[in-house]
């Protein structure tokens, strides 16, 4: 994402009168990192497996995307 000029905030989230920012977001989830530590909630050992994972996960049941990324 193109960096912002000084003082400039990029909206990335707006649902009727709220608006979250980019810096907002990184906001909540450092606070949440640093609560909770890393989650490792995605099941896959590689960077490639967790894109394919997300990919597939958008209209497929988990169980098939395990069946597709097993080969």
């Amino acid at each position: 994402m193109p960096a912002c000029a000084a003082g400039q905030m990029r909206t990335v989230l707006s649902t009727g009168s709220r608006t979250v920012t980019r810096q907002q977001l990184l906001t909540v989830y450092q606070a949440l990192l640093a609560m909770y530590g890393s989650q490792a909630w995605w099941p896959a050992e590689t960077p490639f497996e967790v894109m394919v994972g997300a990919i597939l996960t958008q209209n497929t049941a988990w169980s098939n995307v395990e069946q597709a990324i097993a080969g």
